[in-house]
């Protein structure tokens, strides 16, 4: 006796479900999945960027997902706390920087950055024209003059008894004279004055002249030459747990600030339209093979994390309570129906 179509229509999903299910699991899976990759990259070459998605679009991601997305508590805090247990581990406390960064890699950063000589002479000057380089000249020329009078010059070192008498006529002067010491001092210092400027320049000239980039790679070795034995934890030492915190904060706190600025938004943009400038019109296989990412680095990762998620899935009976959302209201349609009690199928189900 021929089954009703509500009911062959139940055998058929039921069949269906089961198939899907075998499908989705070990070496099957795994040969579908690479088929479906397969595929996929046969496709690109006649895909363009511009295609799939535009410039507006991922901007809507970034203004959506980095500038207004409100950052809940506790990503901060579980930042803070790996960032507490990456310090304290032995892993990072016992590495050294060597074992970080190569010889190799710091020459090149030291050749590198010694061919920014522009930007070198500009740090110079940025740092001599700052008025407290001008204040410390003016200190140490005027208790260097003072120290000289009293102590340094050839009569006081050599002629005994003669420093101590200059300080005693000093104090002795100073009496007859109340105000002169300040007088002398206020003079001094004033001539320092007018002449710290000239004093800083000629610095800034003799720095910019005689510092050859010889002497500042040689000057950056021994630095490194000092530092590539210590380890991370040595470099830490000072900093606690409530500082590190701190500086997370802090990070934290500028990059909540920093991201509503026009600045990120416009450095965005820029990047955004530069990448669809260069890849917008071209197919996307020439986007993937730039990137590097092949069918093969694809698959390697399917084959790591999607059996065990799979897997997963089908003991908590969530993987088949997916497929029959999916397959039901095909299965339980009118056309389905129709199709299997012989009816012609004149209307969508």
């Amino acid at each position: 006796m021929p089954q009703h179509p509500a009911a062959l229509a139940d055998a058929l999903l039921e069949r269906h479900v089961q198939y899907e299910l075998s499908r989705l699991s070990g070496k099957r899976f795994l040969s579908d999945a690479r088929k479906e990759v397969d595929d996929l990259y046969a496709h690109l070459p006649d895909v363009t960027l511009n295609d799939v998605v535009s410039a507006d679009s991922i901007m809507g991601v970034i203004q959506r997902k980095v500038i207004d997305l409100d950052i809940e508590g506790g990503i901060p805090e579980l930042a803070g706390e790996l960032a507490r247990q990456l310090y304290g581990s032995e892993n990072h406390r016992g590495t050294t920087l060597q074992d970080v960064i190569s010889d190799q890699q710091v020459d090149a950063f030291i050749d590198e950055t010694l061919l920014l000589r522009a930007h070198r002479e500009r740090v110079v000057n940025g740092v001599l024209s700052h008025p407290v380089y001008a204040e410390l000249v003016s200190n140490i020329l005027y208790n260097g003059i003072i120290n000289y009078i009293y102590e340094g010059n050839l009569i006081s070192k050599n002629v005994p008894g003669v420093s101590p008498m200059m300080k005693f006529g000093a104090r002795m002067f100073s009496k007859a004279a109340p105000g002169l010491d300040s007088a002398v001092e206020k003079n001094l210092k004033a001539y320092i004055a007018r002449n710290t400027q000239f004093i800083v320049k000629q610095s800034e000239a003799f720095l910019n002249h005689s510092l050859t980039d010889d002497q500042l790679r040689e000057s950056a070795n021994d630095l490194w030459d000092k530092v590539r034995d210590r380890t991370l934890g040595d470099l830490q030492d000072g900093m606690d747990d409530i500082e590190l915190s701190e500086f997370i904060v802090l990070g934290y706190e500028f990059w909540l600030a920093f991201r509503k600025t026009p600045y990120f938004a416009g450095a965005c943009r820029t990047v955004v339209d530069a990448f669809f400038k260069r890849y917008g019109d071209r197919p996307l296989a020439e986007l993937i093979a730039d990137v590097g990412v092949s069918a093969e680095m694809v698959m390697a990762e399917i084959e790591v994390f999607a059996p065990p998620i799979i897997k997963q899935m089908k003991r908590s009976g969530h993987l088949e309570a997916l497929l029959r959302r999916r397959l039901e209201p095909f299965y339980r349609s009118d056309a389905v129906k129709r199709l299997l009690a012989g009816e012609p199928d004149g209307q969508k189900g």
